[in-house]
């Protein structure tokens, strides 16, 4: 799969590489990050979705990553 796409084995490698020099060299530690940083992207992509919804229709809507 990656030989058919170095842009994304560039993008890998490039992580990896973000991982490595922040002191992350156990495989299994960083596929548990990326998949953190996975979560957190979609609950924002979510979030911003539902507030772009909420401004669409006119209703009131407050976002999860909104101070108390």
């Amino acid at each position: 799969m990656l030989q058919h796409n170095p842009e994304l084995k560039s993008q890998i490698d490039q992580l990896w590489d973000k991982f490595w020099a922040g002191g992350i060299s156990n495989p299994l530690t960083a596929i548990e990050q990326i998949t953190y940083l996975l979560f957190m992207k979609r609950l924002d992509e979510l979030d911003l979705n539902l507030q772009s919804d909420a401004e669409f229709t006119k209703e009131s809507y407050t976002s999860k990553f909104e101070g108390t």
